[in-house]
């Protein structure tokens, strides 16, 4: 009897070895030996290793529901998607990872079916040709496809929106949000994430929303400028706080060399300096540059004559992170107090704002 339940007892373990809640399978044309890297979308510190044996291999294990990326070792082509527990097959060719197909995942099936959607809506709209239309059109054209764009892109949003009220509690929800944030309002954002299912709130990427909600907080309107110390070309260390406090009123500008739209409105910037420069206006220009030389150059050639500073770090600048900055140009003005009086002023508007303090 005792021998019978040894033997049982070796058989459960056996077969819960053999029945592993995840499974892929995949075929990889073009590679006969290797290593495929499985890891969560840009969570390189959770993943794991196949060998590739006659070009295919082999994952068992128990996932989270997640987006993940398949990776041949050597080789920077990703496949990127959604997994869930099941048996899933993958199919791919080594010099065209991105192009792999996989079947068995649910959860990639319905992120595939949003995304044709929106490529219906691409194509309904002719988005391809519109953008190319666009770059040489007049400006009263240019007007009229951007109202076709605008209404494009709300039928898009509709999708995604649809999709996140529809399912709280999905990966896929988490992953739009990401998304659809950076153009959210810090309300818009809080009231996304509390519609969203509690069990993904300790997601990386809701931490991350809401961690920029806090961030977004500290700088509005109203609020003191958190203080930041950055070094100017000749490795001089600038502090904000002791900028402002020699000007009546100051305009804190996000922008770079290689950013077509910053140096659009860098005249803009030059004309109200000019103007107001006498009557205690002035800028601080903070780049996102990597290139010290090309930084330099735009400075000289659109004759930016403020004091700037940068650490070259580009989209990693300190300043820019500390500020909530995904986007420029972009500014925000203070006074001597280092008060936020406004932010995000372009064209007129910059104008018209100093024109009214100065009074």
């Amino acid at each position: 009897m005792r021998k019978l339940i040894i033997l049982f007892a070796v058989l459960v373990v056996a077969v819960s070895c053999e029945k592993s809640p995840f499974i892929l399978k995949g075929t990889i044309d073009g590679m006969t030996e290797g290593k495929v890297i499985l890891s969560k979308y840009k969570g390189e510190a959770e993943s794991d290793t196949a060998i590739i044996v006659d070009g295919k291999f082999e994952f068992k294990g128990d996932i989270q529901p997640d987006q993940y990326t398949i990776a041949i070792e050597g080789k920077k082509a990703k496949a990127l998607f959604f997994l869930e527990n099941g048996i899933v097959t993958f199919k791919g060719h080594a010099d065209s990872l991105f192009k792999a197909e996989l079947v068995g995942s649910k959860l990639n099936d319905q992120n595939e079916a949003l995304k044709a959607e929106v490529e219906a809506l691409q194509k309904k709209y002719e988005i391809e040709k519109l953008g190319k239309e666009y770059r040489s059109a007049s400006p009263e054209r240019k007007k009229e496809l951007l109202e076709v764009y605008n209404k494009f892109k709300a039928e898009a949003s509709k999708i995604d929106d649809d999709f996140i009220a529809a399912n709280p509690a999905s990966i896929i929800t988490v992953y739009k949000l990401r998304m659809k944030a950076y153009e959210m309002s810090v309300e818009q954002k809080e009231a996304a994430i509390a519609k969203v299912d509690t069990s993904l709130h300790s997601h990386p990427i809701i931490v991350s929303i809401q961690e920029r909600i806090q961030k977004e907080k500290a700088v509005q309107v109203g609020k003191i400028a958190p203080d930041f110390t950055m070094n100017d070309a000749e490795g001089n260390p600038i502090k904000l706080s002791d900028l402002y406090k020699k000007h009546k009123f100051l305009l804190i500008d996000f922008w770079a060399s290689w950013c077509g739209p910053c140096r659009h409105e860098n005249p803009n910037v030059v004309k109200a300096y000019k103007k107001y420069n006498k009557k205690g206006f002035s800028v601080f220009g903070v780049s996102l540059d990597q290139n010290k030389e090309r930084w330099l150059e735009a400075i000289e050639k659109d004759g930016l004559t403020w004091e700037h500073v940068s650490d070259l770090k580009g989209w990693k600048n300190a300043a820019a992170n500390l500020y909530a900055v995904n986007g420029i140009p972009a500014n925000f003005l203070v006074d001597n107090t280092g008060k936020i009086l406004a932010k995000g002023l372009r064209e007129q508007a910059l104008l018209d704002k100093i024109e009214e303090l100065t009074k």
